[in-house]
Protein backbone atom coordinates (compact mmCIF):
# COMPACT_ATOMS: atom_id res chain seq x y z
CA UNK A 1 0.00 0.00 0.00
CA UNK A 2 2.94 2.42 0.63
CA UNK A 3 4.33 1.28 -2.44
CA UNK A 4 1.45 1.78 -4.19
CA UNK A 5 1.12 5.46 -2.54
CA UNK A 6 4.74 6.34 -3.34
CA UNK A 7 4.52 5.65 -6.73
CA UNK A 8 0.94 7.68 -7.15
CA UNK A 9 2.33 10.63 -5.48
CA UNK A 10 5.62 10.54 -8.03
CA UNK A 11 4.03 10.55 -10.76
CA UNK A 12 0.98 12.91 -9.69
CA UNK A 13 3.38 15.88 -8.26
CA UNK A 14 5.11 16.17 -11.58
CA UNK A 15 1.44 16.43 -13.20
CA UNK A 16 0.59 19.10 -10.25
CA UNK A 17 3.81 21.36 -11.18
CA UNK A 18 2.92 21.30 -14.70
CA UNK A 19 -0.86 22.11 -14.62
CA UNK A 20 0.64 24.89 -12.45
CA UNK A 21 3.10 26.02 -14.85
CA UNK A 22 0.94 25.70 -17.61
CA UNK A 23 -1.53 27.73 -15.77
CA UNK A 24 0.70 30.50 -14.76
CA UNK A 25 1.90 31.08 -18.42
CA UNK A 26 -1.47 31.45 -19.81
CA UNK A 27 -2.30 33.97 -17.01
CA UNK A 28 0.74 36.03 -17.72
CA UNK A 29 0.06 35.82 -21.42
CA UNK A 30 -4.10 36.95 -20.62
CA UNK A 31 -2.18 40.09 -19.13
CA UNK A 32 0.49 40.89 -21.48
CA UNK A 33 -2.95 40.14 -23.91
CA UNK A 34 -4.56 42.76 -22.03
CA UNK A 35 -1.35 45.28 -21.74
CA UNK A 36 -1.34 45.95 -25.16
CA UNK A 37 -4.91 46.14 -25.63
CA UNK A 38 -4.74 48.78 -23.27
CA UNK A 39 -2.10 49.95 -24.85
CA UNK A 40 -3.54 50.02 -28.07
CA UNK A 41 -6.74 51.48 -27.30
CA UNK A 42 -4.94 54.51 -25.74
CA UNK A 43 -2.98 55.06 -29.15
CA UNK A 44 -6.05 55.16 -30.82
CA UNK A 45 -7.78 57.35 -28.62
CA UNK A 46 -4.72 60.17 -29.33
CA UNK A 47 -4.76 59.29 -32.85
CA UNK A 48 -8.47 60.40 -32.88
CA UNK A 49 -7.65 63.45 -30.56
CA UNK A 50 -5.04 64.62 -33.38
CA UNK A 51 -7.65 64.28 -36.17
CA UNK A 52 -10.01 66.61 -34.12
CA UNK A 53 -10.25 70.26 -35.83
CA UNK A 54 -8.05 71.41 -32.75
CA UNK A 55 -7.79 74.74 -34.20
CA UNK A 56 -11.31 75.44 -34.58
CA UNK A 57 -12.16 74.67 -31.05
CA UNK A 58 -14.30 77.45 -29.39
CA UNK A 59 -15.49 79.09 -32.84
CA UNK A 60 -19.04 78.83 -33.44
CA UNK A 61 -19.82 77.67 -29.76
CA UNK A 62 -22.59 79.69 -28.29
CA UNK A 63 -21.47 81.66 -25.05
CA UNK A 64 -18.22 82.43 -27.03
CA UNK A 65 -16.02 85.32 -27.96
CA UNK A 66 -13.54 86.88 -30.84
CA UNK A 67 -11.60 89.36 -31.17
CA UNK A 68 -10.97 90.79 -35.05
CA UNK A 69 -9.04 93.33 -36.86
CA UNK A 70 -8.51 94.06 -40.26
CA UNK A 71 -7.90 96.64 -43.40
CA UNK A 72 -9.98 97.45 -46.17
CA UNK A 73 -10.80 98.93 -49.53
CA UNK A 74 -14.08 99.92 -50.49
CA UNK A 75 -13.49 100.47 -54.08
CA UNK A 76 -16.35 102.44 -56.11
CA UNK A 77 -16.69 104.83 -59.63
CA UNK A 78 -17.13 108.36 -59.65
CA UNK A 79 -17.17 109.56 -55.65
CA UNK A 80 -13.70 108.39 -54.54
CA UNK A 81 -12.21 105.22 -52.47
CA UNK A 82 -12.53 104.11 -48.93
CA UNK A 83 -9.39 102.82 -46.97
CA UNK A 84 -10.19 101.76 -42.78
CA UNK A 85 -9.04 99.89 -40.28
CA UNK A 86 -11.37 97.73 -38.34
CA UNK A 87 -10.99 96.90 -34.73
CA UNK A 88 -14.10 94.70 -32.90
CA UNK A 89 -15.57 91.86 -30.72
CA UNK A 90 -17.74 88.96 -31.45
CA UNK A 91 -20.22 87.16 -29.32
CA UNK A 92 -21.63 83.92 -30.70
CA UNK A 93 -25.46 84.38 -29.63
CA UNK A 94 -25.88 80.89 -30.92
CA UNK A 95 -24.19 77.93 -32.05
CA UNK A 96 -22.25 79.03 -35.22
CA UNK A 97 -24.09 82.80 -35.18
CA UNK A 98 -22.13 85.75 -34.13
CA UNK A 99 -23.18 89.41 -33.19
CA UNK A 100 -20.37 91.98 -34.07
CA UNK A 101 -19.72 95.15 -32.76
CA UNK A 102 -17.00 96.69 -34.76
CA UNK A 103 -14.66 100.48 -34.97
CA UNK A 104 -13.54 102.01 -38.12
CA UNK A 105 -11.21 104.98 -38.87
CA UNK A 106 -9.43 105.74 -41.81
CA UNK A 107 -9.41 108.17 -45.06
CA UNK A 108 -11.06 108.98 -48.25
CA UNK A 109 -9.84 109.61 -51.46
CA UNK A 110 -12.05 111.67 -52.90
CA UNK A 111 -12.49 112.17 -56.54
CA UNK A 112 -14.96 115.22 -56.30
CA UNK A 113 -14.91 118.56 -55.15
CA UNK A 114 -12.39 120.79 -53.75
CA UNK A 115 -10.49 118.36 -51.51
CA UNK A 116 -8.08 115.74 -52.13
CA UNK A 117 -8.84 113.54 -49.08
CA UNK A 118 -11.19 113.17 -45.33
CA UNK A 119 -10.39 111.38 -42.69
CA UNK A 120 -13.48 109.19 -41.93
CA UNK A 121 -14.50 107.11 -38.18
CA UNK A 122 -17.66 105.44 -36.86
CA UNK A 123 -18.77 101.72 -36.21
CA UNK A 124 -20.54 98.55 -37.71
CA UNK A 125 -23.08 96.06 -36.11
CA UNK A 126 -22.76 92.94 -38.19
CA UNK A 127 -24.54 89.69 -37.92
CA UNK A 128 -21.89 86.52 -39.03
CA UNK A 129 -23.18 83.15 -39.78
CA UNK A 130 -20.60 80.33 -40.11
CA UNK A 131 -22.21 77.89 -42.53
CA UNK A 132 -19.28 75.48 -43.23
CA UNK A 133 -16.59 74.97 -40.75
CA UNK A 134 -13.57 72.34 -41.47
CA UNK A 135 -10.32 71.34 -39.57
CA UNK A 136 -8.57 74.93 -41.01
CA UNK A 137 -11.02 76.66 -43.18
CA UNK A 138 -14.31 78.31 -41.73
CA UNK A 139 -16.59 80.35 -44.42
CA UNK A 140 -19.50 82.66 -43.23
CA UNK A 141 -22.24 84.95 -44.37
CA UNK A 142 -22.39 88.31 -42.99
CA UNK A 143 -24.90 91.40 -42.67
CA UNK A 144 -25.24 94.64 -41.14
CA UNK A 145 -25.18 98.42 -41.01
CA UNK A 146 -23.28 101.07 -39.43
CA UNK A 147 -22.84 105.20 -39.16
CA UNK A 148 -19.57 107.08 -40.19
CA UNK A 149 -18.67 110.66 -39.74
CA UNK A 150 -15.71 112.24 -42.27
CA UNK A 151 -14.05 115.50 -42.20
CA UNK A 152 -15.34 116.52 -45.74
CA UNK A 153 -18.69 116.00 -47.23
CA UNK A 154 -18.82 112.33 -48.93
CA UNK A 155 -19.55 111.92 -51.69
CA UNK A 156 -18.40 115.71 -52.64
CA UNK A 157 -22.06 117.28 -52.43
CA UNK A 158 -22.97 114.82 -49.88
CA UNK A 159 -23.08 114.96 -45.98
CA UNK A 160 -20.40 115.00 -43.27
CA UNK A 161 -22.60 112.20 -41.72
CA UNK A 162 -23.75 108.74 -43.62
CA UNK A 163 -25.08 105.33 -43.42
CA UNK A 164 -23.18 102.12 -44.12
CA UNK A 165 -25.37 99.16 -44.76
CA UNK A 166 -23.26 96.55 -46.14
CA UNK A 167 -23.41 92.48 -46.53
CA UNK A 168 -20.79 90.11 -48.06
CA UNK A 169 -19.18 86.59 -47.67
CA UNK A 170 -15.55 85.68 -45.91
CA UNK A 171 -13.54 82.83 -44.33
CA UNK A 172 -11.31 82.57 -41.71
CA UNK A 173 -7.81 80.19 -41.67
CA UNK A 174 -5.96 79.00 -38.79
CA UNK A 175 -2.56 79.90 -38.98
CA UNK A 176 -2.20 78.55 -35.63
CA UNK A 177 -3.61 77.22 -33.09
CA UNK A 178 -4.93 80.88 -31.82
CA UNK A 179 -4.79 83.12 -34.81
CA UNK A 180 -7.13 83.02 -37.46
CA UNK A 181 -6.72 84.48 -41.13
CA UNK A 182 -9.48 86.38 -41.87
CA UNK A 183 -10.57 87.44 -45.20
CA UNK A 184 -13.92 88.82 -47.29
CA UNK A 185 -15.55 90.74 -49.78
CA UNK A 186 -18.77 93.15 -49.05
CA UNK A 187 -20.69 95.31 -50.61
CA UNK A 188 -20.97 98.70 -49.04
CA UNK A 189 -23.16 101.66 -49.94
CA UNK A 190 -22.59 105.24 -48.24
CA UNK A 191 -25.23 107.54 -48.00
CA UNK A 192 -27.37 109.85 -45.62
CA UNK A 193 -30.63 108.39 -45.99
CA UNK A 194 -32.03 111.27 -47.64
CA UNK A 195 -31.58 113.12 -44.26
CA UNK A 196 -30.37 116.90 -46.10
CA UNK A 197 -32.72 116.54 -49.17
CA UNK A 198 -32.54 114.26 -52.13
CA UNK A 199 -30.58 116.65 -53.92
CA UNK A 200 -28.20 115.90 -50.95
CA UNK A 201 -27.49 112.10 -51.13
CA UNK A 202 -26.09 110.86 -54.03
CA UNK A 203 -24.83 107.80 -52.37
CA UNK A 204 -22.03 105.95 -52.87
CA UNK A 205 -21.85 101.92 -53.31
CA UNK A 206 -18.39 100.06 -53.75
CA UNK A 207 -16.83 96.61 -53.36
CA UNK A 208 -15.21 96.22 -50.35
CA UNK A 209 -12.07 93.81 -49.64
CA UNK A 210 -10.68 92.91 -46.39
CA UNK A 211 -8.17 91.07 -44.79
CA UNK A 212 -6.84 90.89 -41.00
CA UNK A 213 -6.63 88.02 -38.27
CA UNK A 214 -9.46 86.91 -35.62
CA UNK A 215 -8.41 85.73 -32.20
CA UNK A 216 -11.32 83.75 -30.62
CA UNK A 217 -11.17 83.12 -26.82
Amino acid sequence: MRLHTTRLWRIGLPLILIVAARTHALASTDEAARQVNLLAADTGAQRLDNQQPRRLIGLGREGSWTFQTYGSAALGEGAGRVYAAHTGVGYFICENLSLNVELITGRIDLKEGTHKSASVYGSDLLLRWYFDKSRDWTAYLEVGAGMHKSSHPFPAVGSHFNFRPQWGIGFTYSMSPDVKLLGGVRWLHISNANKDGSLRNPGFDGVMPYLGMMVPF
